[in-house]
């Protein structure tokens, strides 16, 4: 995943005031198999955190670091930590879906190692907004160079909007799947059902 921290606060959890920055990132990325970190400009006020945050639980709980700041729109950091917060927000399926929230409803669309799967994208058969959908209804149809695919409801819900830009651009889901080539939202008829889904660290663990 991707989780970020302060310097300072990271070498003060450590005790080793002599240690580089690629020296940190190095050790922590390798214990705790992280792909990238972020690092925001300065210590967290502590008066903007909900309690005592350290260095080391700015890696193992970054969405606390991340709310301490992204109240702040002047913030130098501010909009990376808004993009980070909803990538951390982001939930799984088995059938390589990710979920994420977006207010009332939910974005849905395939995850990176579903797209590298299919090869590239040529086609995108969409639902209608509006209908009304059953956890486990083929609903989506992407059809690629290698195959045609049938992408399933995440849960029970109703399709509120589709993504205009795959009719003319399907390779989206092949170039950002997780942004530009979302695919469908949807109105959960149980938002709560989301905490059963698999967060990031439990996909990646599943295609490993």
């Amino acid at each position: 995943g991707t989780l970020l921290a302060t310097r300072n606060s990271i070498i003060n959890k450590n005790r080793n005031p002599h240690l580089s920055q690629t020296e940190i990132e190095t050790y922590l990325c390798d214990y705790l198999n992280l792909e990238k970190i972020i690092w925001i400009n300065g210590d967290v006020p502590a008066d903007e955190t909900d309690g005592h945050v350290d260095g080391l639980a700015c890696f193992i709980r970054p969405a606390t670091v991340m709310a301490s700041v992204t109240s702040n729109p002047n913030h130098p950091d501010y909009e990376v930590l808004q993009e980070n917060l909803e990538i951390l927000k982001m939930k799984y399926t088995e059938e390589h879906e990710w979920l994420r929230p977006d207010g009332d409803h939910v974005v849905v669309g395939v995850t990176q190692y579903a797209a590298d799967q299919m090869g590239d994208v040529v086609f995108v058969e969409l639902p209608d907004a509006d209908t009304s959908v059953s956890k486990g209804d083929e609903i989506v149809v992407i059809e690629s160079v290698k195959v045609a695919s049938d992408i399933l409801a995440p849960l029970d819900g109703t399709i509120v909007e589709v993504n205009p830009e795959l009719g003319d651009s399907p390779d989206l889901i092949n170039s950002d799947p997780l942004g530009g080539g979302w695919i469908f939202k949807m109105k959960l008829n149980d938002p709560g059902l989301l905490d059963g889904l698999m967060d990031e660290a439990a996909y990646n663990a599943m295609i490993a």
